[in-house]
C-alpha cells in the first residue's frame, strides 16, 4: 500500500508539473496585455519605448542613450554570424536561451557582441517599461531603420529573445511607422455604398536628426497597403560633416534619377519630416527648392520622437487581440507565470 501511495503521489506530481508547462504555452483566453514597442535609431544610441493600453491611451516611456559598443554596431558596414560556434554553446544554447530570463538572470555568454550591445540597451528600456507596468511583459514589437536588413534584424530579434521577450510583427521600418501614425485608424469599408478605391498616393519621408538623415519614397496602394518605392529606400546616412549639404546631394540624385514611371516632384503627394532635428529652420528652404512651396507648407512635421513607436505599440496591442495569437507566437518559458498581465477573464488588466 505504501508503495502504491508513493506511485500515486509521483503520478500526481508529474501531472501537476506537466499541466504547469502546458499552461505557460497555451492560454485559451485573449491576452489583453498592453502593446509594447521598442524603436532602435541609427544615432549614438537614442532609443525609445512606448506602451499602448487597452483603454486606448499610449504612454511614452523612455529615451535612452547606448554605450560605445552599441554605437559601433550601428555604424558597422560588415556582417558576421550572430552565434558563437563553440561546441559548448551549441549544446547549452537551448538552456541558456530559456532559464536566465525565467529566473531573472543576465547571462551574456554564447551571444555575439553585437547582440549583447543591443541587449544591454533594450534591457534598460525593458526595466523602465516593467517599472511603469508593475510587472513583466512577454511580447514586444521592434522598429528599426536598418542598413543591412537581414543581419541587423537578426541581431535585434535575438537581443529581445535573450531578455525573455518574444518579438512580434517582425521588425518594422521606422519610416513606415511614422507615415502610418498620421493615417486614419481602421480599415476602409469596401462594401459601403459609393465607396471608391483611392488612387495610389506617394509620400516622401525624410528622417532628419542631429547625427543622421534618411530619405525614402513610399506609396499607398488602394489606400491601405504601404510599400517602399523600389530603389529609393537605402537606409540612414550617418555623421556627415555637413549634413544639410549631404541631404541636398541625396535629393539631387533622387530627382536626377527618379524611379521608373515617376515624375518628380509632381508624383509626390505628401511630405513627411520627422526625427529629433525635424524643426531645423535651415532644412525647409532646401526642401522648397526641390518640392515647391505648397508641398512644404502642407508637410506633416513630427512633434515627438515617440510618434512612430507609439503607433507600433498600438499595432502590437491590436495584433495580440486574437484568440489564436499565442498559437502564432509562443511566450518564453516562465514569462507568463511571473506576469500579472496574462490572467483569466475578469482579472483587472492595464
Amino acid at each position: 500500500m505504501a508503495h502504491w501511495n508513493s506511485t500515486l503521489m509521483l503520478f500526481y506530481f508529474l501531472h501537476i508539473l506537466s499541466t504547469a508547462f502546458q499552461v505557460n504555452a497555451h492560454y485559451w483566453f485573449f491576452p489583453r496585455a498592453p502593446g509594447v514597442a521598442f524603436g532602435l535609431t541609427p544615432d549614438y544610441g537614442q532609443v525609445v519605448a512606448a506602451i499602448h493600453l487597452k483603454d486606448g491611451t499610449t504612454v511614452p516611456i523612455a529615451r535612452i542613450q547606448g554605450r560605445p559598443d552599441y554605437q559601433a554596431f550601428m555604424r558597422k558596414r560588415t556582417t558576421s554570424t550572430t552565434h558563437d560556434s563553440s561546441t559548448l554553446c551549441r549544446w547549452f544554447s537551448p538552456v541558456l536561451n530559456v532559464l536566465p530570463s525565467a529566473l531573472g538572470l543576465d547571462v551574456n555568454i554564447c551571444h555575439h557582441p553585437d547582440v549583447n550591445s543591443v541587449k544591454t540597451l533594450l534591457g534598460t528600456l525593458k526595466v523602465a517599461v516593467e517599472s511603469y507596468l508593475g510587472t513583466n511583459f512577454c511580447y514586444a514589437a521592434l522598429s528599426f531603420d536598418h542598413v543591412q536588413k537581414n543581419y541587423e534584424e537578426s541581431v535585434a530579434r535575438e537581443a529581445l529573445r535573450a531578455l525573455g521577450v518574444s518579438p512580434i510583427l517582425g521588425v518594422i521600418q521606422a519610416a513606415k511607422c511614422e507615415i502610418l501614425s498620421r493615417e486614419p485608424r481602421g480599415e476602409p469599408d469596401f462594401d459601403a455604398p459609393g465607396y471608391e478605391i483611392p488612387e495610389p498616393r506617394t509620400v516622401l519621408a525624410i528622417d532628419y536628426s542631429l547625427h543622421w538623415f534618411n530619405v525614402g519614397m513610399y506609396t499607398f496602394d488602394e489606400g491601405v497597403i504601404l510599400d517602399p518605392v523600389e530603389g529609393t529606400v537605402v537606409g540612414p546616412t550617418i555623421e556627415k560633416d555637413n549634413q544639410l549639404q549631404a541631404l541636398k546631394e541625396s535629393l539631387e540624385h533622387l530627382f536626377a534619377k527618379p524611379p521608373p514611371e515617376f515624375n518628380l516632384p509632381e508624383d509626390i503627394h505628401q511630405l513627411l519630416v520627422y526625427g529629433d532635428d525635424s524643426h531645423n529652420e535651415a532644412l525647409y528652404p532646401l526642401l522648397e527648392n526641390f518640392l515647391g512651396a505648397d508641398l512644404v507648407r502642407n508637410a506633416n512635421i513630427s512633434t515627438s520622437v515617440f510618434d512612430g513607436v507609439a503607433f507600433l505599440a498600438e499595432a502590437a496591442h491590436d495584433y495580440m487581440n486574437d484568440v489564436q495569437f499565442e498559437e502564432k507566437v509562443r511566450p518564453h518559458f516562465g514569462c507568463m507565470w511571473r506576469s500579472k498581465l496574462y490572467r483569466k477573464p475578469g482579472h483587472s488588466e492595464l
